[in-house]
């Protein structure tokens, strides 16, 4: 399993909750030391340089692009550009690979940002304020992230193995799968 570049993608008013994800994310996948695997502008950009030509390679260097979705991200035309550029990079790159995370039950936030976003299957981190189902979600996005091939051969989450979120719950998950 090799981790690929991850490019977040979100709103300012959203910022906290995407340091704590980036947080738990580097803590998950363990990347090697001095990586910059998951590009967050205020940590990523080099002090004194162009930000914005920065933030644009970031997205050209990232195969996986983040989208944190909340009515804050809906209406921020950095995320909008942000967002044209990653399915422009898609379109032209079926490697690469686009997962909203919504952080609002209001799934119009997709196409308000881009109505080619209603065709990808999200990961709901709504309610933001509910950790056993952030925990879950979490999980989930972490396993993903480790096998993107299962994304792009585009196996059905049924057909993966599921997040480890407990061992009563894996005990019951296997007993049915193998039916």
């Amino acid at each position: 399993m090799m981790l690929e570049r991850v490019f977040l993608s979100y709103s300012l008013e959203d910022e906290a909750w995407v340091n704590t994800l980036r947080a738990e994310l580097l803590k998950k996948l363990r990347p090697p030391r001095g990586s910059n695997l998951i590009y967050f502008a205020p940590m990523s950009n080099r002090h004194g340089t162009e930000w914005e030509q920065q933030l644009w390679d970031a997205l050209e260097q990232s195969p996986v692009f983040l989208l944190v979705v909340s009515r804050f991200s809906a209406s921020s035309a950095w995320v909008h550009q942000e967002v044209a550029r990653a399915l422009k990079r898609r379109s032209q790159d079926s490697r690469r690979i686009i997962i909203p995370l919504m952080l609002t039950s209001d799934t119009g936030c997709l196409s308000k940002i881009d109505p080619e976003l209603e065709k990808l299957h999200f990961i709901n981190f709504f309610p933001e304020k509910d950790q056993a189902r952030h925990e879950v979600m979490l999980k989930t996005l972490v396993y993903d992230l480790k096998h993107l091939d299962d994304i792009r051969a585009g196996r059905p989450v049924d057909q993966r193995p599921p997040p480890q979120i407990g061992d009563a719950l894996a005990v019951v998950w296997n007993a049915l799968t193998k039916w």
